[in-house]
């Protein structure tokens, strides 16, 4: 229908009438919500460069397809890229539309994520809640953009292991979701996957382990065996058999993630994740020349993507180390 209606406008209107964009960066966004994040990054990059010939730099517009292209850099592992157009657009907005327009707490949202994608964990923890008081004051408690940022605040504590807070901001989160989208909605989904990693996180890898078969299925049926987010529940859930000692399940189910995940590029951050869950896996089960190959894998392509100080990087030095150690190979683990 997208594909047609731009079709259709760019016809009857031309390439660069204001409709014709709308349509285009409408495009973007559901193909991005399809996983199609290359299709979908040229299509926002086309949409803004025309918005900013023909409507100007300021418009708001032109600032929602920067916001727009931000997302999908971020969805494909190019933070720092996606770091300076969110920024870049924060301080456009908040010049712009002001300080409490819902379009400039959305842009402090995407900023909060992405530091977050950074392990800047402080910072995002800051801007999540910001952001977060801000929605409660404009949009209201219940509004679903302020339960994404009640979801995201949560996972910003996780990350820095306040767990006890995160729990708490997670269910409120899935609760609220729960009676506001309905049970199957997408960001429900989402809120159930945040509070399953919370309780691996914990070792609750039982209750974590049944909290993903659940959205793992949920996902299947509601958005298809393929799409990131179904894969992101396939992932979890092998974290948790990994948690319970399910060596073998787990390295299945990883394999499985992997194969889904090389999709979207060897060096995609999520790819690197489930290497490293990989390599868990493997070495659960004292197979440890796999493991230290994947491990090794991972590290390089995470020192390259991510940088040296990444909280992941760190984790995939800390996993070749232990790995190396298992074969004795002390004076290896000594120089990583």
């Amino acid at each position: 229908m997208h594909w047609q209606t731009l079709k259709l406008r760019k016809k009857i209107l031309g390439p660069e009438h204001p409709d014709t964009l709308t349509s285009m960066n409408h495009l973007g966004y559901v193909l991005s919500s399809q996983g199609n994040y290359v299709q979908s990054e040229q299509m926002h990059q086309e949409a803004l460069e025309l918005r900013w010939k023909v409507l100007g730099p300021d418009h708001p517009e032109t600032l929602t397809s920067m916001n727009d292209l931000g997302r999908v850099l971020s969805s494909q592992g190019k933070y720092s890229k996606a770091k300076e157009i969110q920024q870049h657009t924060l301080e456009l907005r908040k010049r712009v539309l002001g300080h409490e327009h819902p379009d400039t707490l959305m842009s402090m949202h995407k900023l909060g994520r992405v530091l977050s994608c950074k392990g800047m964990y402080v910072e995002a923890e800051q801007m999540h809640l910001q952001t977060l008081q801000l929605r409660e004051k404009v949009l209201g408690p219940k509004h679903p953009d302020t339960l994404t940022s009640i979801n995201f605040l949560g996972k910003a504590l996780s990350s820095q292991s306040m767990y006890a807070k995160a729990m708490q901001m997670q269910q409120q989160a899935l609760q609220l979701r729960t009676e506001v989208l309905g049970p199957e909605h997408p960001h429900t989904l989402t809120s159930m996957k945040e509070l399953g990693r919370t309780l691996s996180r914990q070792g609750m890898y039982i209750e974590a382990e049944q909290m993903h078969r659940q959205c793992l299925e949920l996902r299947k049926r509601v958005l298809g065996s393929q799409h990131p987010d179904t894969v992101t529940s396939m992932n979890e859930l092998g974290r948790a058999l990994s948690g319970q000692g399910k060596y073998l399940e787990a390295e299945q189910m990883h394999l499985q993630t992997l194969e889904l995940r090389e999709m979207s590029g060897p060096e995609h951050p999520d790819t690197l994740t489930t290497m490293n869950d990989l390599g868990t896996a493997l070495s659960g089960q004292g197979k440890y020349f796999e493991a230290e190959h994947i491990h090794q894998q991972a590290l390089e392509r995470r020192v390259k993507t991510l940088g040296l100080e990444h909280p992941d990087t760190l984790t995939s030095m800390r996993n070749l180390a232990s790995v190396l150690s298992s074969q004795g190979k002390q004076v290896e683990t000594e120089q990583k």
